[in-house]
């Protein structure tokens, strides 16, 4: 019986599944090790002793940053390259309370300049439904209360959000957007 008998909660696809020997608690390895000890005990630590990866000649390279050591990571088969955009949060955010009602309501009134992303949460008990100008609630994307919907728009900060109430309902909304 393994000596940690409780099973494990990683998913099966999840690659430490496939390295964990539950049969005798342990991380498997590809390794071989002779040692003739008698009475000493041998403890590895990471105070004075180091463990290379590798296959003996090209080993695992590593890069120190501020202090912290890093595993260096090598594309294979390509190159990285492009324009690369920082996106999230980099200029500030602004939050917001609306009433959206039975007309459909751009979401926000005025969208933030150089906007990342949009999150809007159902706050009110009336569900909301979100989609373009003409949206209504029987082609919009519903949202009952306290769901909450987050669109990336860094491609298109322009991006027009409406949304819409039943005939006769009005509900609020909480609105949060990232530059």
């Amino acid at each position: 019986m393994a000596k940690n008998p409780n099973p494990s909660l990683l998913d099966q696809a999840q690659i430490i599944k496939r390295v964990y020997d539950e049969a005798n608690d342990a991380i498997r390895v590809d390794a071989k090790i002779s040692a003739n000890i008698d009475t000493q005990e041998v403890v590895i630590s990471h105070v004075d002793d180091s463990i290379k990866i590798g296959d003996g000649s090209s080993l695992v390279g590593t890069t120190t940053v501020d202090g912290d050591v890093g595993l260096n990571a090598v594309i294979i088969g390509g190159v990285v390259s492009g324009n690369f955009q920082a996106t999230g949060l980099s200029t500030g955010f602004r939050t917001l309370k609306m009433i959206v009602g039975d007309i459909p309501t751009k979401v926000p009134p005025i969208p933030l300049a150089n906007r990342n992303g949009i999150s809007v949460r159902v706050i009110g008990t009336e569900d909301v439904y979100f989609g373009t100008s003409n949206v209504t609630i029987n082609n919009g994307y519903p949202k009952k209360q306290y769901e909450e919907m987050i669109l990336d728009v860094r491609d298109n900060s322009a991006v027009e959000l409406y949304a819409v109430c039943a005939p006769g309902t009005s509900c609020e909304v909480r609105v949060m957007e990232i530059a």
